[in-house]
């Protein structure tokens, strides 16, 4: 278990990394982050979404300019260990290193410098500008980007 734990810890501060770049470069985090600053991945197509934005390329690796990517830049290079793909609509689906798909991100949309995420088991405001967690069956399999 603490080796998937890390594989997962690892994931999202990439993707939290890539998102602090995306901000950086284009001075507003992705579409999909900018009207509740809140995407839950395993909703509707969101982890396609997710995918597509920061890598820049769709599941064909063909250059792809959406959610305010517009120059189409690889923020980050998704590992085949990282989704698994839906053989009914052909979407991605962002899993942690447990398989699991309920996977959260959430921005600091307003600019205050704070997020809200749970905390041991009650909703806090933690200071930063992205946080990412996962929802998982087992309150042992818990990962989080914050303390």
């Amino acid at each position: 278990m603490a080796a998937e734990k890390s594989k997962t810890r690892a994931r999202f501060t990439g993707y939290a990394v890539a998102l602090q770049q995306f901000r950086h470069t284009y001075a507003n985090y992705p579409k999909f982050l900018q009207e509740s600053g809140r995407i839950d991945l395993p909703s509707g197509d969101n982890s396609e979404l997710f995918m597509q934005t920061l890598s820049g390329r769709d599941a064909d690796d063909k250059h792809l300019s959406n959610q305010g990517n517009i120059r189409a830049m690889r923020f980050y290079s998704f590992a085949e260990s990282e989704y698994v793909t839906d053989e009914k609509t052909g979407l991605r689906q962002i899993v942690d290193a447990f398989g699991n798909p309920h996977i959260v991100i959430v921005a600091d949309h307003d600019g205050d410098g704070f997020v809200e995420v749970p905390v041991n088991g009650k909703m806090q405001q933690v200071e930063t500008g992205i946080a990412i967690y996962n929802l998982p069956l087992n309150p042992d399999e818990f990962v989080s980007t914050y303390p």
